[in-house]
């Protein structure tokens, strides 16, 4: 990077090492924790130095089982050290398990998140059953009524700022029917109750069934409902990142919505 121009570069994506003891061929990756985090103040003010003003950087940190919070002391160093030039977030996808409620609040006051994200990925306190089952061969509408509740519980625990992939379990190809009307509603109102923000989604479009979460029905009635909006494509590799955001703007337009949440949380109007 000292050799390319300041100003120069558009986007920035790496993957840095990240301390794990990982076997490399010619780094050592077990730099004691200071060490390593005065290393990364380095070289990201390189990256800094290299990008235009309006340029993005993305930063991709490992972590490990015994060491599962590294990866955000490294993104609150950066962010203290570049306030005011570089804008970092930090944000957590939490995964609502029923009867965690209070591990999960403990968890989640150990850093001050600018957002967390709220997911349902299982059905069962053991985490054995997902929410979109492959090949599900039982009572489809009482595996979405479970899964709609445990959103509306989720809602009502004062854990998040954002609610993702409303319904998540269409992921199976099967979208919900008017028979899960009643618990979608109840799951909306504990949203519009809790005054958080509910994602549109892209991912969906990647998936068998081929459509945005949440579908244009709910998040009509989360319109009505006054429950505020945000845009997110579950991305998992760089080329995923805004993927079918002009699909998803429409959807929000469609729906009657005239305005989204970003993730500092101020309203700013669609274009």
């Amino acid at each position: 990077m000292t050799a390319l121009p300041a100003d120069s570069v558009d986007v920035v994506i790496t993957s840095p090492p990240y301390n794990l003891d990982i076997g490399y061929r010619s780094y050592r990756d077990d730099a004691p924790r200071e060490a390593f985090l005065d290393w990364c103040e380095k070289w990201c003010a390189e990256v800094r130095r290299v990008l235009k003003p309006d340029g993005s950087f993305f930063l991709n940190v490992g972590a490990a089982p015994a060491n599962p919070w590294f990866p955000h002391e490294v993104v609150l160093r950066l962010r203290e050290r570049y306030r005011g030039a570089i804008t970092v977030r930090l944000g957590l996808e939490m995964d609502y398990v029923e009867g965690l409620e209070d591990y999960l609040h403990t968890q989640a006051a150990r850093h001050p998140w600018d957002y967390i994200i709220g997911s349902v990925h299982y059905l069962d306190p053991a985490c054995k059953t997902y929410a979109w089952p492959r090949d599900y061969k039982g009572d489809i509408h009482a595996l979405n009524a479970r899964y709609f509740e445990l959103m509306e519980r989720m809602a009502g625990a004062g854990l998040v700022d954002i609610v993702a992939h409303f319904d998540l379990p269409k992921r199976t190809g099967i979208p919900t029917s008017p028979r899960e009307d009643e618990p979608i509603a109840r799951a909306l109102a504990a949203v519009a109750r809790a005054g958080i923000c509910m994602e549109i989604n892209t991912s969906g479009l990647r998936r068998p069934v081929k459509e945005i979460y949440p579908s244009p029905m709910i998040l009509e009635m989360a319109r009505e409902r006054g429950i505020p909006i945000c845009f997110g494509s579950d991305s998992h590799s760089p080329a995923e990142i805004a993927f079918a955001f002009d699909k998803a703007l429409a959807l929000a337009r469609n729906a009657g919505y005239t305005t989204y949440v970003t993730l500092d949380r101020k309203s700013t109007r669609l274009n």
